[in-house]
């Protein structure tokens, strides 16, 4: 083993040390029943992997050589300042504040109407897909990328039908938060509840039917922690018939996304188990080669192209028309670096300081209420930071409808905060 191996790995460790110490501070003090917490042990766990793989299983396409501890605290200090947004604001002790029953249940419709638009070709390719995965371990691996391209073409279409593709795509990424969130009021209609649990189930199948793996990921996380995060306002009725559903859904989506990894596995070479090793770790690797040292900046065309399209023409809206246009990158999105990674790319290492602590302090602003309660408008903020600190491998929210998703959850709190005078109970004392 070389010097600058040697040196690589003591970084490594010092880094996973560092992680390992700040979640063990936390952890102390909040316990571990706490999303916060959780994701500071999730990316604790992550930096120890990260040793492994640098060990056994870089690709020598991409080295990584070389790697910086600034970068790597750079990353830390951001994602563990998002996190204490969630450690902070802990469920525990705190009374649910249902929203004004009209204007959650027409939400609640106007989401599944949109969500539904599409369910019969969705589950229609659903179905065919599933099977091929199943018959064709050779299918996942050039699906992705085919129907990837189509996406781009279809992206730059426009007209009545495309804005309300929009629109359903919009209402299929929110439909997750309300339905979770539904299961937690006392009375509930039996058709909303099953429209959003159609909805919510319409997500992964179309993540499946066009082998998009990180968007499962990313679907089954924010559940799964939105889940544990409201599941003291959940009765033991409804954890009792919601398990089983949850159980057979999960499995079914668990299945089609291994037969995914497989194809994937199988057209990149090695083990499905080293496939997922270095899927989850090797964040840490290549911001802390590359991180401070990309070779150039994309000036936002990842993160908020939405934003930046409002000022300029001059927008790369996918990932192919931002691989022709920066073409001096050292390593590009195909990449893992974190969404910490994603924004220094975009921004450089003082911009993206910037707009990420500018990130935190409006979802901080957001999160601000009674101590003792916490109202529907807050939990919409913390489903958008969970899908945040998601991005252990890159930004979820990038592209156009990344964007629309973090500006409707925004919008979408702002609103609802503004029904919290007249649901507040006068009698609880903040």
């Amino acid at each position: 083993m070389g010097l600058m191996k040697s040196l690589d790995i003591i970084v490594l460790i010092v880094n996973s040390f560092n992680w390992l110490f700040v979640a063990y501070i936390i952890k102390k003090r909040y316990g571990y029943n706490n999303i916060g917490v959780f994701y500071l042990l999730f990316y604790s766990f992550l930096s120890v992997l990260s040793i492994h793989i640098y060990l056994t299983m870089v690709p020598k396409e991409i080295p990584c050589e070389g790697i910086s501890l600034l970068p790597l605290i750079y990353m830390e200090l951001f994602i563990v300042l998002f996190s204490t947004l969630l450690v902070k604001h802990d469920t525990r002790d705190k009374l649910l504040i249902q929203p004004p029953s009209l204007v959650f249940n027409v939400l609640c419709i106007v989401v599944i109407i949109l969500s539904l638009l599409e369910v019969r070709d969705i589950l229609q390719n659903f179905a065919v897909g599933f099977t091929q995965l199943l018959v064709d371990d050779e299918y996942g691996a050039g699906l992705y990328d085919v129907l990837s391209r189509e996406v781009v073409h279809s992206a730059r279409d426009s007209g009545p039908l495309q804005y309300l593709a929009v629109l359903s795509n919009q209402a299929e990424a929110i439909a997750p938060v309300l339905f979770l969130f539904y299961l937690t009021r006392p009375k509930r209609n039996i058709l909303i509840t099953i429209g959003l649990a159609l909805a919510t189930f319409i997500t992964f199948a179309f993540a499946l039917s066009t082998g998009r793996r990180s968007s499962i990921i990313q679907q089954l996380f924010s559940m799964g922690v939105m889940f544990l995060y409201l599941r003291h306002y959940y009765s033991t009725k409804v954890i009792k018939y919601i398990r089983p559903v949850f159980l057979s859904v999960i499995g079914i989506i668990m299945t089609g996304f291994m037969f995914l990894s497989i194809s994937r596995a199988n057209s990149f070479g090695g083990s499905v188990v080293s496939f997922f090793e270095r899927y989850a770790g090797q964040s840490f690797l290549y911001f802390g080669k590359y991180g401070f040292d990309n070779g150039e900046i994309r000036n936002g065309d990842r993160t908020f192209p939405l934003v930046k399209s409002i000022f300029t023409k001059d927008v790369a809206r996918s990932y192919y028309d931002r691989e022709s246009k920066y073409t001096k990158m050292k390593i590009n999105e195909s990449t893992f670096v974190t969404f910490v990674g994603d924004f220094v790319f975009d921004y450089g290492i003082i911009g993206a300081a910037i707009v990420l602590f500018f990130i935190y302090l409006l979802l901080r602003q957001l999160l601000i209420g009674c101590r003792k309660i916490l109202y529907f408008d807050q939990v919409l903020i913390v489903y958008l930071l969970i899908n945040i600190l998601n991005g252990f491998y890159l930004y979820p929210l990038c592209d156009l409808a990344g964007n629309m998703f973090f500006f409707s959850l925004i919008i979408l709190s702002m609103f609802f905060k503004s029904f919290r005078i007249k649901t507040s109970p006068k009698s609880i004392e903040c």
